[in-house]
C-alpha cells in the first residue's frame, strides 16, 4: 500500500509519537491522548504545524483531528477500535492508535528531519506515559492557562488565576486540591518553562 495522504513532516512526528507512546507506555493511545502529546511536544519546542485551542477536553486541534484519520487511511496507525467496528456491530467510540503497517515507511521518509527531535519527543513521551487521557485533560489545561496568561500579560501568571480558569472551563470535574496538586506538580517538573 502506498502512502498517499500523508506527506508531512508533521505526520511523520506524529508517527513517531505514535510509535513511542505504543514502545514506552501501557496506556492506550486515543485522540485524546494523541492531541495531549502533540500539544506538549510542541510547546517543549518541536515545530508542529498544528494550532491548540481550548476545547471540553483541553487543549486541541481540529486539524490533527482530521490528520489521524488520514494517517489511518494510508495505513500509516491503525484505529483498532475502527478496526472492531468493521468485524462486529460493537462501537465504543473510542479510537487505540497502534503503528501501522506503513509507520516505518513513513518514519524513513523524514529520518533526518526526525532525528532532529526525537531526544525532545522521548523525553515528553517519558513524562506523560502514566498518565490516562483524563490526568493528560488536566495537566495540559493548567499548562494551557499558565503560559496563555503568561504570554498575554508578559508575566507569569499565578496559580489563583490559572485555578479559576481551570475551573470556569471544566467545571466541577476536578476539585481544587487537585488542581492545586497538579500545577505544583507541573511547575517543579519546570513544565511550565514549555513554551514552544
Amino acid at each position: 500500500m502506498d502512502i498517499l495522504l500523508c506527506d508531512k513532516l508533521d505526520d511523520a512526528i506524529v508517527a513517531y509519537i505514535v510509535k513511542k507512546w505504543n514502545e514506552l507506555s501501557e496506556i492506550p493511545l486515543g485522540r485524546t491522548i494523541i492531541q495531549k502529546l502533540c500539544y506538549f511536544v510542541k510547546s517543549k519546542g518541536v515545530p508542529l504545524d498544528y494550532d491548540f485551542d481550548m476545547y471540553h477536553y483541553g487543549p486541541y486541534c481540529q486539524n490533527l483531528y482530521y490528520r489521524m484519520d488520514d494517517m489511518t487511511a494510508d495505513g500509516v496507525v491503525i484505529d483498532e477500535n475502527a478496526v472492531s467496528i468493521l468485524n462486529s456491530n460493537f462501537k465504543t467510540g473510542k479510537s487505540k492508535y497502534l503503528p501501522g503497517d506503513n509507520i516505518d515507511k513513513l518514519l524513513s521518509m523524514y529520518q533526518d528531519d526526525i532525528s532532529r527531535f526525537t531526544e525532545t519527543i522521548d523525553s515528553v513521551i517519558n513524562v506523560f506515559r502514566e498518565f490516562d487521557h483524563t490526568e493528560l485533560e488536566l495537566l495540559s489545561t493548567i499548562h494551557f492557562y499558565q503560559t496563555t496568561l503568561t504570554n498575554f500579560y508578559g508575566k507569569p501568571a499565578n496559580k489563583s488565576e490559572v485555578i479559576v480558569k481551570v475551573k470556569n472551563a471544566k467545571g466541577e470535574k476536578f476539585k481544587d486540591d487537585l488542581i492545586s496538586r497538579a500545577y505544583d506538580a507541573l511547575k517543579e517538573a519546570g513544565i511550565f518553562n514549555w513554551n514552544g
